[in-house]
Parts: structure tokens; sequence; C-alpha cells
């Protein structure tokens, strides 16, 4: 619903996005802060959106899947809903079959589904067990359920400090913010044009009141900060989450393979030095549509971080390691910090590329 303080949260973070670039035109030439080759490009489909009136944002969710670009096209979604009467109709569906995978014995608080902001965003997905998913709901899902399985999420019943690099448009954070203590907060790190994605979808079903959006020329003290559930913050401004302390978790999920190698490696040293807890990467070793990555993305962070799994166990498994397009997991700890315990895993298994992978976390395994 469109309350005052929706629409004032979203109206500041338009003006914040637009401070945010004229700032980074302004101040940052360095390239190593400025989009990829592949989102300069990108962000040129995706700009129309600034310019929506608050009305139409409410629907932003609707615009999601244009091209791939920072979520699935859900036109199949759509028509699948209208055509799904019942549970039973629904279970013969591959995406509710996967569904159903992904959640076994995890706990309800952590079962994603997509918000009904309108009715317009209720068509998309399809009806069970009065959940709406769909493919970007899937993704989110699995994604839970490794971390879930893997014991990463028992950090963030506390107080705990999550950061998602790269978040698009932000379903994963805010589905994973539904079931995690309420003194967690979670920080969204991107490039302000799509840092405005997800900070418009964050503030339609979150308080908005405890977002912060950060602008260069509004600082706010350590003691307003700890208000805040919510941090959005530029890419080349990365350093400035230092002061809010250790992370719990950080993730990266189909971010890493779109950045240049030496954009990688800043984010993986930096949060190799303010994470007491793991880092979760699910990527491809390179994106095929990405020309500036000459390593492969497990490569430039096991320079930084202890982890797995590694080729001989994916291998072991029938996994094609040669194919460098492939999804990876990567689950690590700093090499720079004491190394945190071994969570108490839920179940070894994790989904790579929608198959069960046998996963057992050890954070003093070198590679």
């Amino acid at each position: 619903m469109l309350t005052e303080a929706r629409r004032k949260k979203i109206e500041e973070i338009r003006a914040a996005v637009a401070d945010m670039l004229a700032f980074r035109d302004r101040s940052v030439s360095d390239p190593l802060h400025q989009p990829s080759e592949f989102w300069k490009l990108t962000n040129r489909y995706i700009s129309y959106v600034r310019e929506l009136s608050v009305e139409q944002l409410e629907n932003i969710r609707c615009h999601v899947g244009m091209g791939f670009f920072l979520g699935s096209p859900w036109d199949k979604d759509f028509y699948s809903g209208f055509q799904t009467r019942s549970n039973l109709e629904a279970e013969k569906l591959p995406m509710i079959a996967a569904y159903l995978k992904y959640t076994k014995n995890i706990p309800a608080k952590y079962m994603a589904s997509e918000y009904e902001t309108n009715d317009l965003v209720s068509a998309i997905g399809v009806r069970y067990e009065g959940r709406l998913i769909n493919s970007d709901i899937l993704k989110a899902q699995a994604a839970i359920a490794n971390l879930y399985n893997v014991g990463l999420l028992d950090a963030l019943e506390g107080e705990a400090l999550v950061a998602e690099i790269g978040p698009g448009y932000g379903q994963l954070i805010s589905q994973l913010s539904r079931g995690c203590g309420k003194n967690c907060r979670f920080v969204l790190i991107d490039y302000p044009e799509t840092l405005f994605w997800s900070g418009i979808f964050i503030a339609l079903h979150a308080d908005p009141e405890q977002i912060y959006v950060w602008n260069p020329g509004h600082e706010a003290s350590a003691s307003t900060l700890k208000k805040y559930r919510y941090f959005l913050i530029p890419n080349f401004f990365v350093e400035w989450i230092a002061r809010l302390g250790t992370f719990d978790l950080v993730i990266n999920c189909n971010s890493f393979q779109e950045m240049s190698d030496r954009q990688i490696a800043l984010y993986a040293k930096f949060f190799s030095h303010t994470t007491k807890g793991w880092l979760y990467s699910y990527n491809a070793n390179r994106q095929f549509m990405n020309m500036e990555i000459r390593q492969s993305v497990a490569s430039v962070l096991c320079e930084y971080f202890l982890g797995g799994p590694d080729d001989h166990e994916l291998e072991a498994a029938g996994f094609d390691i040669h194919n460098p397009h492939a999804k990876r997991l990567f689950v690590g700890r700093s090499k720079t910090l004491p190394a945190p315990a071994d969570p108490q895993q839920k179940s070894r298994t994790v989904w790579i590329a929608d198959r069960p992978f046998d996963f057992h976390l050890s954070g003093s395994r070198e590679r």
C-alpha cells in the first residue's frame, strides 16, 4: 500500500540515486568503480524506471525481467498462473516440483513467496499452498535453501550484519529478511542505476523508516545509523560500510560473473577484512556476455577466502568443471580473520544448477 511514508521514501531514493550518479560523474574516474561494459549497456535499457511516477513504481515488480537483466521474464509464470486451478495441478509443473525440493525440511519462515503488492503483481506466478511462486521466487528459494542447509542462517537469528553485492531488484534480501531475526541488518551494494530498483522494492515491502540511503550530501551519525535495518550503498563507496561493523554473511548470486577481475578482487579483498562469518557465492566462473573477466570467479575468490567445493569434488559428483559458464557454488571464510566455528549443518544437500550436491562445510580446509 502506498502510504505517505512509502511515497516519501521512494522520492528520497529517487533523489539520492540522482545525487549518487552526479557524484560518480564528477568525482569517480577509476574504471574500477564504474559499471562494467556489460552493465553500461544494460543500464541504458532500464534507465526509464527512474522517470516513472510513484504510482507506477508501485508496480516495479512488473517491470522486472526485461531481457534477463534484473530478473527472469515472467510471461510463462503469468500464463501458468491462470491455467492452474488447484494445488494438485500446480504440483505437475516443473517449477512447483523444484520449489518442493528446495523447501523440504525448511522452516516455514524461510519459505519464499511473491509479495502481492496489488492485483497486477498478484498475477505473476502460480498459487500453491497459499503462496505465490514464480521463477524469481524459485531462484531466491534455492539460495535460501542452501544457506539454511549449510547452517549459515543460524548466525542471523540475533544481532547480525549481512551484505549482498549486486542484489538485483532486491528479492533475495527481502525474502531472507522475512525469516531472520529482527535485529539482523542488511546492506545492499550495487551500481546506483540498479540500486534504485532494489531500493524501491524494499521500500514497498519493509518499514520505510528503517531504510538508510547513502547520499554524498547527507552523512548520518553512528547513533543515527543504529535505527536502520536496510542500507542502500553505491558500489564506489563500499568502504563506508565498514563503520557498521563486521559481517556475519556476505552473499553474491549471479553478479561476480558480470564484473571485471579487478572489481571481483576489490570486493573479495574488502570483505576478507570485514567478514567474521562466511562468503556465499553462486556464479558461473565466466559469464558468456562479459568480456572483462579473464580469470575465473573462483580463482579470484580463492586468493582471499578458504572454502569449496573444489573441482575434484564437483567432478566426482558428475559436474562439468570444464564449462566456465556452468553455475558454481563457493562457500568460504576469510584468510585474514580468525576462522569462524563450523556451523551446524541442517543437511548436506545443496543445490547447484537444480542438481543436488553432497556438501560438507569446513572452515579449515585449504585449496
